[in-house]
C-alpha cells in the first residue's frame, strides 16, 4: 500500500487520534443533493465518505438511489450501509431508526433525483426527530452538487424554501467534470450565493474530476466495486495500468483531499 494513502487514515489505535474516541461525539447528517439526475450527486457523497473514513471520522452510509445504488455498492463491507426508498411514506422513519443504531457515527445520506417534492413534509418530521429526541441534536449539513445551468441555482433556492430552516449549512459543490471553475458564473454571480455566504452559513468548493480512463475502469462491474482508497491500492483487480493507478493515487491523496480538507474545516471535524 502506498505510504501516503495509509497516513491519510487514522493511523494509530490510539483512541485520542480518532474522532469516535473523543469525548463530547457531535453527530451529523449530510445530504447529498442537487434534485436533478446526472449531477454527480452519487460520486461526490463516494468521494466524501471515502475520504472521512481515511481521516478516521466514523460515518455509516445510506443509499437512497435504490434504481442505482453505487454508493453502497461502493462501501457495503467498508461500513455500515442501507438502502432506504424515501419514496415510500415509511422512508425517512426507517432512516430515523438507522441513525439511533448508529449514534456513534456521522451519517451521509445519498439522496435520488427528484426527491424534492417528495421530502417536504417527512423530511421536516424527520428534522424535529432530531432536535426533539436525539443527545446533541445532530445538525444537517446539505451538499448541494451543481452542474453549469440555470437549473441547479433553481432547484436549490426552491429546496431552502421548503426546508431551508431545518439545514445548519449548505456546502455547494461544483463538479468539474462539466468544466472548470470559470465556467461555475451563474452560481459564482447569484444572489443566492451572496445571501448564504453574508449568512456565514455556506461554502463553494470545486471536486477534481477523475480521469474517465479510471472511472470507465474501477465503474464497471458494479459487483466488484471498492472505495477509491482502496481502489487505488489494487489496480490488478481493475486491470489499471501503472499511468491509471498513479492518476487514481493522486487524486485520492491530493486533488481530491485538499478541497474536502477545507470542507472538513468548515464543518469544524
Amino acid at each position: 500500500m502506498s505510504t501516503s494513502i495509509q497516513e491519510a487514515g487514522c493511523a494509530s489505535a490510539d483512541t485520542t487520534e480518532c474522532p469516535r474516541g473523543k469525548k463530547g461525539f457531535n453527530q451529523q447528517i449530510y445530504l447529498f443533493h442537487g434534485d436533478k439526475g446526472g449531477v454527480g450527486k452519487s460520486f461526490i457523497c463516494q468521494a466524501f465518505a471515502d475520504y472521512m473514513l481515511l481521516a478516521g471520522h466514523p460515518l455509516a452510509v445510506i443509499d437512497a438511489d435504490t434504481r442505482n445504488p453505487d454508493v453502497i455498492r461502493m462501501f457495503d463491507g467498508a461500513t455500515e450501509c442501507q438502502t432506504i426508498n424515501l419514496r415510500r411514506d415509511d422512508g425517512w422513519m426507517e432512516v430515523i431508526d438507522f441513525i439511533k443504531q448508529h449514534a456513534d457515527k456521522h451519517i451521509a445520506i445519498s439522496l435520488p433525483a427528484g426527491i424534492g417534492e417528495a421530502m417536504q413534509k417527512e423530511f421536516v418530521d424527520f428534522c424535529r426527530f432530531l432536535k426533539m429526541k436525539l443527545p446533541g441534536k445532530p445538525e444537517v449539513v446539505m451538499f448541494w452538487v451543481i452542474n453549469l445551468f440555470p437549473d441547479s441555482v433553481n432547484l436549490l433556492k426552491e429546496s431552502l424554501n421548503d426546508v431551508g430552516e431545518h439545514v445548519s449549512k449548505v456546502i455547494v459543490v461544483r463538479n468539474t467534470v462539466f468544466g472548470d471553475e470559470s465556467m461555475f458564473f451563474i452560481w459564482e454571480e447569484s444572489p443566492l450565493k451572496a445571501e448564504l455566504e453574508k449568512k456565514k452559513m455556506s461554502m463553494t468548493f470545486s471536486m477534481p474530476a477523475l480521469h474517465l480512463r479510471v472511472t470507465s475502469k474501477i465503474f464497471a462491474d458494479p459487483e466488484c466495486m471498492m472505495p477509491f482508497s482502496k481502489a487505488a491500492t489494487n489496480a490488478d483487480a481493475f486491470n489499471l495500468t501503472p499511468s491509471e493507478q498513479f492518476k487514481l493515487e493522486t487524486w485520492v491523496t491530493n486533488d481530491a483531499k485538499e478541497p474536502l480538507d477545507q470542507v472538513r474545516a468548515f464543518l469544524k471535524l
